[in-house]
């Protein structure tokens, strides 16, 4: 797959996100705001460079590729991250009956 090309502030946006937003498309420049964030939101999900995670907008595989970025490895450390909040739901939902 080739990646996609991107304007500079196309660039700037996502690069942004994942420098200071763990991914989260949050930053736009001065000049686009209301209408015009939108439609930047629905262009990078049409080209699917951006994923909706619930209300969120995250960079998705695509997004890191079109930037020339290796995405990140979900390691050993993440993951016993992951094991330990899925290990405290559980035991709320345990409480709770």
């Amino acid at each position: 797959m080739t990646a996609a090309v991107l304007t500079p502030t196309e660039h700037a946006i996502l690069s942004h996100a994942l420098d200071h937003a763990d991914g989260r498309v949050e930053w736009f420049p001065s000049n686009i705001h209301g209408g015009a964030r939108q439609k930047v939101l629905a262009g990078f999900a049409k080209r699917g460079l951006i994923g909706q995670l619930g209300t969120r907008w995250r960079v998705i595989a695509a997004g890191y590729e079109a930037l020339g970025v290796p995405r990140p490895a979900f390691g050993k450390k993440r993951m016993g991250q992951l094991k330990a909040k899925l290990d405290q739901i559980i035991a709320n939902a345990e409480k709770a009956h």
